[in-house]
């Protein structure tokens, strides 16, 4: 069982990188999830979420896309 405070939540993380190890995208994807939807109400400059956003956003099927992402043009290069 996982509770909803700091430990239970990296647990969340912790499971979502062994799962990306192993190479189980689904598993990993739902514990980042998982994680994330516990620390959204946190604050967004605590360097383990940064990471873990980061994680996340290079994982294929993720819902999170990096800064760049987001203004990257149709040539690739990014708007600035």
């Amino acid at each position: 069982m996982v509770v909803n405070g700091p430990i239970g939540a990296r647990t969340h993380l912790g499971l979502a990188r062994a799962f990306a190890l192993e190479g189980d995208a689904a598993k990993s994807r739902a514990a980042y999830q998982a994680f994330l939807s516990l620390c959204k109400d946190g604050d967004p400059e605590v360097p383990i979420l940064k990471q873990a956003k980061a994680e996340y956003a290079k994982m294929p099927g993720s819902t999170i896309k990096s800064f760049a992402d987001r203004f990257r043009l149709k040539d690739g290069t990014v708007a600035r």
